[in-house]
């Protein structure tokens, strides 16, 4: 990989052609500086480095290490959530706080037929929580609306059903955002059916920080309309591990057990 200069970005090209010479990926630019197939391509910086050699490493699963509880508690600060959890990984992130939702089968999960639960979750849902999905194609081309939900979410207590547990969305999807205003439709509705929201925030960070008249609203705001929400660390700030999950309404064990 090179600058557009031409010149290879701290010894990528060598790596590449089998000159293993050592090289730091902790310095800036680092190997992801200028890869541009996808957002979950960075680098950690010094910074961060530094941060992890002075962390503590105390036992989390007895809740006594101070540098995730502060994170944790931090995360929900941030999100209006009562609680977070710190998670590996995007899917785990997902799949635990669905797994809190989904309690009483039968179940199913009302989602964009697009999103990362459906398509890059190596079927977890269906594996995890004996979930049904129903993945639903937006009618505007854009996103999920109220009225694409109250079509085909299913409200019923015929024995043959398998009705709405949680609905799940994903903002950004693809890019594109989901407008706050359409979001508060949803979630008043959801809420009315005792249907449960999980909110895909991998890059809601980028939502609540754009100028965009569709994105108009904090991070909270976006929040709070969800029992649930997912967010990430790595996509775009570099962070060398992925994401915390924040709740509403928190059941500590559920998550932690379904974290195990």
């Amino acid at each position: 990989m090179t600058t557009a200069a031409g010149k290879p970005v701290n010894g990528h090209a060598n790596a590449l052609n089998g000159n293993h010479e050592h090289v730091s990926a902790w310095h800036q630019p680092g190997p992801a500086a200028y890869d541009f197939r996808s957002d979950t391509m960075t680098t950690p910086t010094l910074s961060m480095l530094h941060a992890i050699s002075n962390t503590t490493l105390l036992d989390d699963v007895v809740l006594e290490d101070p540098t995730t509880n502060a994170l944790e508690a931090h995360v929900a600060s941030l999100t209006g959530h009562e609680a977070a959890l710190l998670v590996m990984s995007g899917t785990m992130g997902n799949q635990v706080a669905l797994r809190t939702h989904l309690v009483s089968p039968p179940f199913s999960v009302l989602c964009d037929h697009r999103c990362h639960i459906v398509n890059y979750e190596a079927g977890g849902l269906s594996m995890i929580s004996g979930a049904q999905t129903l993945p639903l194609v937006p009618s505007n081309g854009h996103h999920l609306t109220l009225e694409d939900i109250q079509a085909h979410a299913v409200i019923s207590d015929d024995v043959h059903a398998c009705p709405t547990a949680v609905i799940s969305l994903e903002n950004t999807l693809n890019g594109t955002v989901n407008p706050l205003s359409n979001l508060r439709e949803i979630s008043t509705w959801a809420r009315s059916h005792g249907i449960k929201m999980h909110l895909d925030g991998a890059r809601i960070w980028e939502v609540a920080s754009s100028t965009h008249p569709n994105a108009a609203g904090s991070l909270s705001d976006f929040c709070n309309l969800f029992d649930s929400v997912s967010l990430c660390f790595s996509k775009g700030l570099g962070a060398p591990i992925h994401l915390s999950s924040s709740a509403a309404n928190p059941s500590s064990n559920a998550a932690a057990s379904a974290r195990c």
